[in-house]
């Protein structure tokens, strides 16, 4: 594993006692994972907001970087600005 996927995924999973679940790619561990795309610019605008509070600092600013897919426990739950109808986290114990 790269330093950086560790210290992405790995140690915060450890630090978060989902170790055993979490933090890598392998059989029988959760797929969460973010597809993320550098390259692409978008301007922060309200709709583009996906948080409670639409307020940001950032809006209207010019940004780099954008999430292109999101995946949770292997099932696709975000592709280019669509969600998937039902939510698919759930609550860690």
């Amino acid at each position: 594993m790269s330093e950086r996927a560790d210290a992405m995924s790995a140690r915060p999973a450890k630090l978060a006692g989902l170790d055993n679940r979490k933090g890598e790619l392998k059989e029988g561990f959760d797929a969460d994972i973010v597809i993320w795309d550098p390259d692409q610019r978008f301007t922060v605008r309200p709709e583009l907001v996906y948080h409670r509070h639409k307020l940001t600092p950032y809006s209207g600013r010019e940004m780099y970087g954008r999430v292109a897919a999101v995946y949770v426990r292997g099932g696709l739950v975000y592709d280019r600005g669509e969600f998937a109808s039902e939510p698919a986290g759930r609550v860690i114990t």
